[in-house]
């Protein structure tokens, strides 16, 4: 699912998209761009947030968008509190949410999602994540990723313990090591980056990045952010879409 912008700015800057892929029947992932109004005291200028309900597992879609409206509400409000702290907070409203729902609505079983939140207040980006879901910046012609896969493989491959020629075809590398609704999601990882005129901050879940290597992902990221996300789903489909496919791009002006 994607939410209205709570006001909408010129739509250059940014751009978010999401889809099904090729082999789902249901959309399972969710995003959402906030804009605060003008003079709202929100403490930010844009806020991208992208989840992922962990797939298989019953009522993952309600997963994604409760996770949504958690950082949404808790984002919207007027708030002196570092940028990172309210993340945390926000993550940790979503995880006890989800928890709950799955009480309520899915008889106990596990229900779970990844978040990965991009907040821009001047020339400071603010990033956290729970899960696999991603962040980058493009600048210059480079693209780095600003997150670290909280993933089996992931957590492998930084102990030594798999290559990481071996990462991208290993058989657990979809398996997360925490979400949003389990006891790891506390351990929500932050941690704040330059924004200067011309970067590009991209958002996605493991449907593109799974898929598409950085490499690919880089060449068809331009200025045109709204035609860069089409390209990037239609990348995704085009190497057999196996999963929900989700985006959110901001370029600085």
């Amino acid at each position: 699912m994607v939410w209205p912008l709570i006001r909408r700015k010129s739509l250059e800057t940014h751009a978010a998209l999401t889809d099904t892929g090729k082999r789902h029947k249901h959309n399972e992932d969710a995003v959402v761009v906030i804009i605060p109004p003008d003079g709202a005291g929100w403490g930010f200028d844009l806020a991208a947030i992208v989840a992922d309900g962990v797939s298989g597992q019953a009522k993952a879609d309600a997963a994604s968008t409760l996770a949504i409206d958690m950082f949404r509400a808790t984002l919207s409000q007027p708030d002196n509190k570092p940028v990172e702290e309210r993340l945390v907070i926000a993550s940790a409203a979503a995880s006890a949410g989800i928890l709950d729902l799955a009480r309520r609505e899915a008889g106990g079983v596990p229900v779970a999602s990844t978040v990965v939140a991009l907040v821009i207040s001047g020339s400071t980006a603010t990033v956290g994540h729970v899960g696999n879901s991603r962040a980058y910046r493009l600048r210059n012609g480079s693209m780095e990723q600003l997150t670290e896969d909280h993933s089996v493989v992931a957590e492998g491959v930084r102990q030594g313990l798999i290559a990481p020629a071996d990462a991208r075809k290993h058989p657990m590398r979809s398996r997360i090591s925490r979400a949003l609704g389990t006891p790891q999601a506390d351990s929500m990882d932050t941690g704040k980056f330059e924004a200067r005129t011309r970067d590009i901050f991209l958002l996605c879940s493991d449907g593109l990045h799974d898929v598409v290597d950085d490499a690919e992902i880089k060449k068809v990221i331009t200025e045109d952010v709204a035609g860069s996300a089409r390209r990037l789903i239609d990348l995704a489909n085009a190497a057999g879409g196996p999963d929900n496919i989700t985006v959110a791009l901001y370029r600085v002006p």
